[in-house]
């Protein structure tokens, strides 16, 4: 067919070449009756990409390489088949930068699988803590010091600390707390943090932790410190995605490949079960290789 002939060349030759744009064809009043115009829309390319998508002997290759699709228009544009959305370029490009752009950015969203809802984590307590600093008069020394070593869950984001305290009135307390992570290495939160009369306190810590340490003192005579209400707060939950980490249906055989150290977890929603590798491949932030927000777990 010689370009001349084709419908809408005339809007192109010899001026913009933008104008044959499909999109653009189909919105001038010219060609409102012409069939071949309008024949070429989103739901005809969408039916096609359905119906080549489906097919057994093309899902394989679309899931691993054939993600977008080039399009009639100029300048070359391409549309991923996912997600429907359109990739161009400049008009005196090649359109290969369409296409990379269009082959990083599209993919399936898959909905990530809640195994324990946000904030239904339990928080861990430990009992107050006192200190009593002598009243006695003329000492050269008033220091003392108090502490304690919490053991705590692994498995989960540690988020917040909190506490409450109370010093005697117009004397000073102080107080240290460090934790060791999942690596066991020793992290500070907080050191000697000023306390003063009565009030509440957060500190974010955001991490995995094994142990932690919280230290007291006063350098006054006559001072009392409570420290009460201490709560090792746990806001997050369990989630994973499935597409991503779920296991279950890889052969026995497989294990040594995909979860090398064998620490696989089995996780049931239901009467649906899923097994993860906790250390090893694509994991979440909990202990276990959960994620322990949706929203982390949903954007893997």
């Amino acid at each position: 067919m010689r370009m001349n002939k084709q419908v809408g060349a005339s809007e192109g030759i010899g001026g913009n070449p933008n104008a044959m744009r499909t999109d653009s064809l189909q919105t001038n009043s010219k060609y409102l009756d012409e069939p071949s115009v309008h024949a070429w829309n989103d739901g005809l390319i969408n039916s096609v990409i359905s119906a080549s998508t489906s097919h057994s002997s093309t899902a394989d290759l679309l899931d691993t390489t054939v993600k977008c699709y080039i399009t009639r228009d100029i300048p070359i544009r391409y549309k991923c088949g996912f997600t429907g959305m359109l990739y161009g370029d400049g008009i005196n490009n090649n359109g290969l930068k369409a296409r990379n752009e269009c082959e990083n950015e599209c993919y399936e969203q898959f909905e990530a699988v809640e195994i324990v809802k946000e904030g239904d984590i339990p928080n861990e307590t430990i009992s107050a803590m006192l200190l009593e600093t002598s009243t006695d008069d003329n000492l050269k020394d008033y220091y003392k010091t108090e502490a304690v070593t919490a053991t705590i869950d692994t498995e989960n984001i540690l988020s917040t600390i909190t506490f409450d305290h109370n010093v005697t009135v117009g004397k000073k307390a102080y107080i240290t707390i460090t934790y060791n992570d999942k690596f066991t290495k020793s992290r500070s939160l907080v050191q000697g943090l000023l306390l003063q009369n009565t009030d509440s306190n957060k500190i974010h810590v955001n991490a995995l932790a094994s142990e932690i340490f919280i230290s007291i003192y006063a350098k006054e005579q006559s001072t009392v410190l409570n420290v009460n209400n201490v709560s090792f707060n746990y806001d997050g939950g369990k989630y994973i995605c499935p597409n991503q980490q779920d296991l279950s249906e890889t052969d026995a055989g497989n294990f040594a490949y995909v979860c090398p150290s064998g620490n696989l977890i089995d996780l049931a929603v239901g009467y649906k079960n899923y097994k993860i590798c906790s250390d090893y491949g694509i994991t979440g932030n909990n202990g276990d290789g959960t994620y322990s927000t949706n929203d982390a777990a949903t954007v893997t």
